[in-house]
């Protein structure tokens, strides 16, 4: 944070600086998070449209005798085919509706982009002086990154935002306590934050 010997020009500098640094920080673990579980979905998804492909063509090509150990249920085999491509085109759909793929890669472009300005704006910091055209730089680099990322959905950003701020807080407690169990920390942080909103 900036010291009192800056002047009030440069103090605002590095306190905005600050600013889009923590934000930076918290975006690049919301996208993350985002992509890892749009990432999930996609591979379930494409897990079982592999299954089900793999299972009918078995059903399809298979003789009567291989298709009742393929058909674990006493429905008639070609009711059960009908049924399992019914099943395959119900995922599809979803696949292609819900686009999971691309929304995982589009956060991982904004995790990527967050992540670089998050180590410019750390290095800026680091600086003595500042000068404006670097001030200016990184906070136009900045807005545009904000411009042109997928957004994170108004009714996820608080969870979120709740999930970095546990990282950040339990990153500094191992820090102090590498050997204690994660869940206790957790449970610490919860009984700690929990009884100081009930005071307030």
């Amino acid at each position: 944070m900036p010291s009192e010997d800056m002047s009030r020009e440069e103090k605002e500098k590095k306190r905005e600086l600050f600013r889009m640094r923590q934000v930076s920080d918290m975006l690049t673990t919301s996208h993350a998070i985002l992509r890892d579980k749009y990432h999930r979905r996609a591979l379930i998804f494409d897990i079982l449209v592999l299954f089900f492909s793999a299972w009918l063509s078995a059903i399809v090509f298979a003789g009567e005798v291989v298709i009742s150990y393929l058909n674990p249920t006493d429905i008639d085999n070609s009711i059960f085919v009908g049924m399992v491509s019914v099943s395959i085109f119900v995922i599809s759909l979803i696949q292609m509706k819900t686009d999971w793929k691309q929304k995982s890669e589009a956060h991982k472009e904004a995790v990527k982009s967050y992540s670089q300005i998050k180590l410019q704006l750390a290095a800026l910091l680091s600086q003595q002086v500042i000068t404006n055209a670097d001030y200016e730089a990184s906070r136009e680099k900045y807005m545009s990154i904000g411009s042109f990322s997928t957004p994170i959905p108004d009714a996820q950003f608080l969870r979120l935002k709740k999930k970095h701020k546990l990282k950040v807080e339990l990153s500094k407690l191992l820090g102090q306590f590498p050997g204690a169990s994660l869940f206790l920390l957790r449970l610490k942080i919860w009984w700690r934050d929990n009884f100081q909103c009930n005071r307030t």
